[in-house]
């Protein structure tokens, strides 16, 4: 049998025959003269910044001048940082290697190749050592401190301070989250009214409302936490609540100063954490207390999507080398926003933010938000996206990003009708890695159609006095009740245990009515309900009339407790605002807002109380609407048709906003009895 080879191209053939003498190490021949190689390789070193002082990683770009071997992350000593990747070139010729200096510092960072680190491929060993340097600065700029700096406990002069009725006081290091020093106050014993006084310098009191704020470090969630402004005679406007609900741990609190006396001089300022309670060791930390002029509140936007203020927060996330929180932001913002850092990372860090969906059958949206930026003419950029991340893509500001706050609009397009959208990207300076850019977002709104300008609030007048006990100036009706435990809740009608009465006119007009006990009741309540112009009681076959809210934000009047109840620990007033709207269930049901106002003194005093913040929806007739959503109750029933003034305590007590709840006296005798007198002196209004 004949066997074929295969033919070989003779070039392959020719490849073969060398090789295989290679391999064998056959032949005599020799290399051709002056081809040897004892040139040793040599080494250049470069970095990855443009300027002078590096902010972030820098990357090392080795350059050798013929392939190497043998050269490892392990031959490069590192001085001033930390070594991270490495990697070597495909053609062995480059290598890099990644250095991180040390966070929050200066300095320079050091790189070096000993002599003999590598060879090259004829076995050539390195001759000479290599080194570069760069300097860095990864500080990141201290944020300025709050305008209108009142105190921080940290900058000479310290303020002065004086706890009062059994609260230590102190200046101390805060736990973990605050910034250096701040005042600690302890609440072990004492009075329910214990607190620190501190002295600061002059409060304005001649620009209208004011608005102070401090970071809180409280143990606590829920807890009242209260403050006052003193003149030097400790004549004060009032005990104001926190705007916010108190959490565990730090936060940035704010209160709203009202009825401020442009002829006094408030330079004291009173902490109350806790008031109301006896302390039993709890200890609070307060910080950068500050003042500045209210912020004009925006009108109430349809279609939020978050505010960083209104409960439940939304949850956020940063990736990627960006950090976020909430935090309150730089001057000319409303409260609290979300805080993003950019500082390192990726250029493409940023924060994730889940929101209420985003409609995507509707067509084109526009979604709006306030904005503060460090830098102008920066990108600023959003995306939505759906819960499995995919997206209609990065969108770019439609305006031009200014240094400070402005409001921004993106026009989202091409949504998927399909999906659902509820996931807000945020991508500041997208593009660039950060270097300490600290950027504020606010207001997240999807935007609707252009409504009429709402005219500023003006005064509406829902009595103007009172010209009886049965009857306002204003032609209400004023009715009164009393009751508690030991009569069943009833009063029937014995001085001995209630009664009323009314004098003046005009602005000097004046109700009261008290009901008191032959011994300490355990739940009692005294009323007076004054009804809106014209209305004698709440219609029993549909809507009552009243008077029609429109902008108007605040309600006021003048009240003046009996001295025993004002003394007493419970001497909190409740407030009920009965809407005019008849729902059909339960016999006829009325939307009810129920607010807690905690008094500032014994005499006849004015007072105002904000509708959307001091109040909560207590009754909401089955219309679904949250408690803490006055503004939809009020949308729905515009119409106030009665304000109920009620000293209730014990088991008949009244929630208002926050857990506040109002109180009567259960404790205090005036001889023989236990008063709790509600007194009305001139006007009510709302504006």
């Amino acid at each position: 049998m004949n066997h074929r080879s295969p033919l070989l191209h003779p070039s392959a053939l020719a490849l073969a025959a060398s090789a295989l003498l290679a391999a064998c190490g056959g032949g005599s021949a020799g290399a051709p003269p002056g081809s040897e190689d004892t040139t040793p390789p040599t080494l250049t070193l470069s970095d990855s910044v443009p300027g002078a002082t590096a902010t972030g990683p820098v990357t090392f770009t080795f350059t050798f001048s013929e392939p190497v071997s043998g050269f490892t992350a392990e031959d490069v000593t590192v001085a001033g940082g930390t070594a991270g990747a490495f990697s070597m070139g495909a053609t062995n010729t480059t290598a890099t290697l990644v250095v991180t200096p040390a966070a929050n510092s200066t300095g320079t960072l050091q790189v070096n190749v000993a002599a003999g680190s590598f060879a090259d491929l004829a076995g050539n060993a390195s001759t000479a050592a290599a080194s570069a340097s760069q300097a860095f600065d990864t500080t990141v700029p201290a944020e300025p401190p709050p305008a209108g700096l009142l105190a921080d406990f940290d900058t000479a002069p310290l303020p002065t301070f004086e706890g009062f009725e059994g609260a230590g006081a102190s200046i101390e290091v805060g736990p973990d989250g605050g910034t250096g020093s701040a005042l600690k106050i302890v609440r072990n014993g004492g009075q329910v009214y214990a607190g620190v006084v501190v002295n600061v310098p002059t409060i304005p009191s001649n620009a209208g409302t004011q608005v102070v704020s401090a970071r809180v470090y409280s143990p606590t969630a829920g807890i009242p936490m209260v403050i006052k402004v003193e003149a030097a005679d400790q004549s004060s406007p009032g005990d104001v609540q926190a705007n916010e609900t108190v959490k565990a741990g730090w936060q940035t609190l704010t209160w709203t100063l009202s009825n401020l006396d442009a002829s006094k001089v408030y330079n004291r300022f009173v902490v109350l954490p806790q008031l109301g309670t006896v302390g039993s060791g709890e200890t609070f930390f307060f910080d950068d207390i500050a003042v500045k002029a209210a912020p004009v509140t925006p009108p109430a936007q349809q279609n939020l999507l978050a505010d960083f203020d209104t409960a439940p927060l939304p949850t956020f996330e940063g990736f990627e080398g960006a950090g976020a929180s909430i935090a309150a932001g730089p001057d000319g913002g409303t409260g609290s926003a979300l805080k993003i850092v950019r500082n390192g990372g990726q250029v493409y860090a940023g924060v994730v933010v889940n929101v209420p969906t985003i409609p995507s059958n509707a067509g084109t949206q526009t979604v709006s938000a306030r904005v503060y930026s460090p830098k102008a003419g920066i990108p600023m950029v959003i995306k939505v996206e759906a819960a499995d991340q995919s997206s209609p893509g990065d969108v770019q500001a439609n305006e031009t990003v200014k240094a400070g706050w402005q409001t921004l609009t993106w026009t989202l397009s091409n949504l998927d009708a399909s999906k659902v959208y509820n996931r807000l990207v945020v991508l500041p300076q997208l593009g660039t890695v950060g270097s300490g850019e600290t950027f504020f977002v606010d207001d997240i709104t999807l935007a609707a159609k252009q409504s009429p300008e709402v005219p500023a609030a003006s005064l509406q007048t829902f009595s103007a006095g009172f010209a009886s006990n049965v009857l306002t100036s204003s032609g209400g009706a004023v009715a009164t009740a009393g009751g508690s435990d030991l009569d069943s809740f009833n009063c029937n009608g014995t001085p001995d245990w209630c009664g009323s009465g009314s004098g003046g006119t005009g602005a000097d007009s004046f109700v009261y009515f008290y009901y008191q006990t032959p011994s300490p009741a355990s739940a009692l309540y005294s009323q007076i309900e004054v009804f809106g112009p014209g209305i004698t009681g709440l219609s029993t076959s549909g809507d009552t009339g009243g008077v029609t809210l429109g902008s108007q934000t605040k309600l006021n009047f003048t009240f003046n407790p009996n001295p025993e109840w004002y003394n007493s620990a419970n001497n909190a007033l409740g407030v009920v605002l009965t809407l005019g709207k008849r729902y059909a269930i339960d016999n006829g049901c009325h939307l009810q807002l129920h607010g807690v106002l905690k008094p500032s003194s014994v005499d006849a005093t004015a007072y105002s109380m904000n509708l959307r913040n001091d109040f909560r929806v207590a009754a909401d007739c089955g219309a679904g609407i949250a408690q803490e959503d006055v503004a939809a109750a009020l949308a729905a029933s515009p119409v106030v048709s009665s304000v109920k003034f009620v000293g209730a305590g014990g088991g008949a007590a009244i929630l208002g906003r926050n857990g506040a709840s109002s109180g009567a006296n259960l404790t205090t005798a005036a001889g023989t009895v236990y008063p709790t007198t509600v007194a009305l002196k001139g006007a009510i209004t709302f504006d």
